[in-house]
């Protein structure tokens, strides 16, 4: 998920996953909007997987699981349609990105089919979870870039134009922390003696720093450096450039590349839930579907994928169906490792409360495949960068698969 900012959650695990772009995640639904769905018992796999019964093979069709089947939702119960991602070829999409019509699943990399359409991470964020995508945000310079030239009339510290002068203290006004790199210099021949130019040099450095503290910029703000120092700083100066620089009549400020700030564009906001991480062995993904499940705080949300549409080098993020406003992404890192990762919101955050239960499982037709559960922690903290409000979260520290 470069791209703009997203959640919190996926910038701490800075590419955990190796293929994920950073900052991604997919939530499904917005916030308190579940898809409607039928009434049903809480999902979940079976607690107990036993040998089935010898029974003639039979036809059915793959988005209906059949009831009381090992590794599908119990006889009664929804685990919302079957998702697939389309067929794989050799090109791919600039990003590499596709979404399906209806907004639920997106893979890569993957080129448009029927009913699939090119996307980013940032679309799809937007598609699955219009309510929980990350806000977007504009980005300025913590210390704007300034290079000005400040000109010296011919042997004498009087400066020839202010216009230099009411720039940089523009510039400084707008941050107040900023700091500027400071040189004086003389043209060959100039003054008799280097000792006098280097008095001369001083003498318009002092005729800067007046000027500008009339102007509201105090003089510490100001570095005064020797000549070798700063052009040792002034990397983007070649060496011809670097001459012409410093045989003129003149004082030179120039401030260091801007390191970057961010700065919310839209409202903040609070999303209040849990996030999670299981390993899962690729080997384990055998079968035609893959179920997952998410409960947080009493309520669930399930999802299945078609494991012969998805497989090792492919990258998937998918919405869940249920109360839970929930979303996963998938992603097999290398033939030995694949890794899960969900992220949960509940939005109304007075209702969450330390101790409260988290679950992942995930299963297939032949059986339980991964899972955690476990009591929650939750830390009050900004959810994003610039975001002023503190907003609960929890992870869910388990992570090994569990049969």
């Amino acid at each position: 998920m470069s791209l703009i900012q997203t959640l919190s959650w996926s910038m701490r695990r800075d590419l955990s996953a190796g293929v994920l772009a950073p900052a991604l995640l997919l939530v499904a639904q917005a916030c308190g909007s579940p898809r409607p769905q039928a009434s049903r018992p809480e999902p979940g796999p079976p607690r107990s997987i036993g040998a089935s019964p010898a029974a003639a093979p039979e036809r059915r069709d793959p988005d209906r699981p059949r009831a009381g089947a090992a590794g599908s939702p119990p006889a009664g119960e929804a685990a919302g349609p079957l998702l697939r991602c389309p067929a794989r070829t050799s090109a791919s999409t600039e990003l590499g990105w596709v979404m399906d019509r209806e907004g639920r699943i997106c893979c890569a990399p993957r080129v448009p089919a029927p009913g699939w359409k090119p996307a980013s991470l940032k679309s799809c964020l937007e598609a699955l979870a219009p309510g929980l995508a990350a806000p977007q945000y504009v980005t300025r310079s913590a210390q704007p870039l300034l290079q000005e030239v400040v000109r010296f009339e011919r042997g004498s510290a009087r400066i020839t134009s202010a216009e230099p002068l009411d720039s940089a203290a523009r510039i400084l006004a707008a941050d107040p922390e900023g700091r500027v790199s400071v040189l004086g210099t003389t043209r060959c021949g100039e003054a008799p003696s280097d000792a006098a130019a280097a008095r001369l040099a001083a003498d318009r450095v002092s005729a800067v720093q007046r000027e500008l503290e009339r102007r509201g910029v105090p003089a510490s703000r100001l570095l005064a450096q020797d000549r070798d120092v700063f052009l040792r700083s002034r990397k983007d100066l070649d060496h011809e450039q670097a001459l012409a620089l410093i045989d003129s009549s003149a004082v030179i400020l120039h401030a260091s590349p801007p390191q970057r700030r961010y700065d919310m564009l839209e409202q903040d906001r609070c999303l209040p839930g849990a996030e999670a991480t299981l390993a899962i062995p690729p080997a384990e993904l055998r079968g035609d579907t893959l179920f997952i499940e998410a409960c947080h705080a009493a309520r669930c949300a399930t999802a299945r994928i078609s494991l012969e549409s998805a497989g090792r080098g492919d990258r998937v993020a998918l919405a869940l169906d249920g109360p839970l406003s929930a979303g996963a992404l998938l992603a097999w890192e290398t033939r030995d490792r694949a890794v899960l990762e969900v992220r949960t919101v509940v939005e109304d955050g007075a209702a969450l409360a330390d101790g409260d239960r988290f679950s992942l499982r995930v299963w297939t037709d032949g059986g339980i495949v991964a899972q955690l559960e476990e009591s929650l922690r939750y830390v009050r903290k900004p959810q994003y960068v610039g975001s002023r409000e503190a907003c609960p979260q929890a992870r869910a520290r388990g992570g090994a698969p569990t049969r």
